[in-house]
């Protein structure tokens, strides 16, 4: 997050820099904050504004879509993503 920055704000210009498509941020279904080091995850239900992706390759290595499940079982991931995978998926079930 940029200095003065809301965490909606930071999921609306992130999600714009990287995957060239606007949202709007719905709740957050998930947060970690780290013990060891000045660091917090979040994660966000939000609705897209636009299903066409620009990916900003300069931000992005590599991008690929998997299900739920593939996701959770993916090796090359961030850390904690299966919970946040789960929590996405168990707010988005509860929409669908």
């Amino acid at each position: 997050m940029e200095t003065g920055e809301t965490q909606q704000e930071a999921a609306i210009r992130e999600t714009r820099e990287e995957l060239g498509v606007g949202i709007e941020p719905i709740r957050c279904v998930w947060n970690h904050t780290y013990e060891d080091k000045p660091l917090a995850l979040w994660a966000w239900l939000a609705e897209l504004q636009a299903y066409t992706f620009r990916i900003n390759q300069r931000e992005v290595a590599e991008t690929i879509w998997l299900t739920t499940e593939q996701g959770i079982c993916h090796h090359e991931t961030l850390p904690y993503h299966d919970q946040i995978i789960q929590a996405l998926d168990a707010v988005a079930s509860q929409i669908i």
